[in-house]
């Protein structure tokens, strides 16, 4: 964000080696994956806040969303800051911010089912392996590694955030994670 080599190094250090990515990496999951493509997505939405080609960056973070959704699915939610971008920053008229949508919108896409291509090759394989992983992780052993909401889901950050992520010593945590917040 501030362009400091230095600083980028040791953020991507903290978080590269952290225990929670690297645990992830040893279970062969997609989440690590789809941390990656979200922080592009990210990155190229603060160089759009920060460029005068804002259309160009917005056009990279909706590929990048378009990775990260190819990579697992509720990633797809990224589009929705990518066109947020696309209406609040300055891209010009009502008619270029029409067009940028569109535009993201077929990156995204593309991105997508490049990467993607049972989707389209094989739809009704597709939606039954989806089902199949619903059923999953809502019918199965993997109650203990779920949350049954999403409230319960931004609860249970919350609380691992506050208590646990910043020290072991949840009084040192939940000061940290206070701070964060202010």
């Amino acid at each position: 964000w501030r362009k400091n080599a230095i600083e980028a190094l040791l953020a991507t250090s903290v978080l590269g080696f952290s225990v929670e990515v690297v645990n992830h990496m040893r279970w062969l999951a997609p989440d690590t994956l789809v941390m990656q493509w979200t922080a592009l997505t990210i990155l190229c939405l603060s160089l759009a806040t920060q460029s005068k080609q804002v259309d160009l960056y917005l056009k990279f973070a909706a590929i990048g969303a378009g990775l990260a959704c190819g990579t697992k699915y509720t990633a797809g939610a990224l589009l929705i800051p990518v066109w947020l971008s696309v209406w609040l920053l300055p891209t010009g008229s009502k008619k270029n911010r029409l067009r940028l949508s569109l535009v993201t919108l077929i990156l995204f896409g593309l991105s997508y089912y490049l990467t993607t291509p049972g989707t389209l090759l094989n739809p009704l394989r597709f939606a039954y392996c989806i089902s199949q992983q619903k059923k999953v992780y809502l019918d199965s052993g993997f109650s203990n590694y779920s949350v049954p909401n999403f409230w319960s889901h931004l609860l249970s950050n919350l609380g691992y955030f506050a208590s646990a992520v910043f020290s072991k010593f949840w009084l040192i945590s939940l000061s940290a994670f206070l701070a964060a917040v202010v």
